[in-house]
């Protein structure tokens, strides 16, 4: 990712609408499937925020191959382990209870063998938590921007799981409320040929508490309801005693 990326990122990472809500709905989701204490890994850290406010109820460390990513948790005050995806370097094997891969997966080119790889890192039955950005279709200068290689249907993601050897809790997509203005602002966009570096830019107070609002109140369904569109996806995995990559092909 770009060093303006980072940049941006570390000015919103805190208070933007986004950001919040979907700490929200992840610690929600942590919550339901993991216990207290349980360790926890984050690869891809971004600035630090979600370690910040996972850590008061989870043993989690994070792992990142960003020397700005490394440069802002430091601000913080939190220490950063340095490996990188698809390669996981020196870590741990069958160590963690649950990985959490938040926004990073399109970021790598060989998406398959970083959750291969990933996959050593957990103990037998460990939980692995991803979200990717949602569409091809919707891919755009932000994307290129943000260093993206693609973006996902559930179904494409759900075969790189499977086929990894993990075995389905969750998926669904969602930020599923604000999908419909969010597609025709971004069509708008990508038809004007516009460069949006300032896609998360901080709205006003109040359109941040709105969007907040209605994005997190998606904490409540996920858990139980898989839904059926969104500018983003979400699945919960479990790694599997037995690799069962045969059953995607059926």
């Amino acid at each position: 990712m770009e060093k303006e990326a980072f940049d941006i990122i570390f000015s919103l990472e805190q208070h933007h609408w986004w950001f919040i809500a979907r700490r929200c709905i992840i610690l929600r989701l942590m919550q339901k499937f993991l216990q207290n204490n349980m360790t926890v890994a984050e690869l891809g850290v971004g600035c630090g925020s979600n370690i910040q406010e996972f850590s008061k109820y989870y043993n989690i460390i994070g792992i990142d191959s960003s020397e700005d990513s490394i440069k802002y948790c430091g601000l913080k005050g939190i220490k950063i382990k340095k490996a990188i995806l698809p390669s996981t370097g020196e870590l741990p094997h069958n160590h963690f209870d649950c990985i959490l891969l938040l926004d990073v997966l399109e970021h790598i080119e060989n998406d398959q063998l970083a959750i291969e790889n990933i996959s050593k890192l957990l103990k037998e039955d460990g939980f692995l938590f991803v979200t990717v950005p949602a569409y091809q279709w919707l891919f755009n200068n932000y994307d290129k921007f943000s260093c993206h290689f693609r973006r996902y249907t559930a179904k494409q993601l759900h075969h790189i799981l499977i086929n990894s050897g993990f075995r389905k809790i969750i998926i669904s997509y969602y930020n599923f409320f604000l999908f419909p203005f969010a597609v025709i602002l971004r069509l708008c966009k990508k038809f004007l040929n516009q460069t949006d570096k300032k896609e998360l830019d901080m709205p006003s107070t109040f359109v941040n508490k709105l969007f907040q609002m209605i994005f997190q109140m998606e904490r409540f369904i996920l858990p139980y309801i898989s839904l059926p569109f969104g500018l983003s996806i979400i699945a919960i995995y479990k790694k599997s005693n037995v690799h069962v990559s045969f059953l995607s092909k059926k």
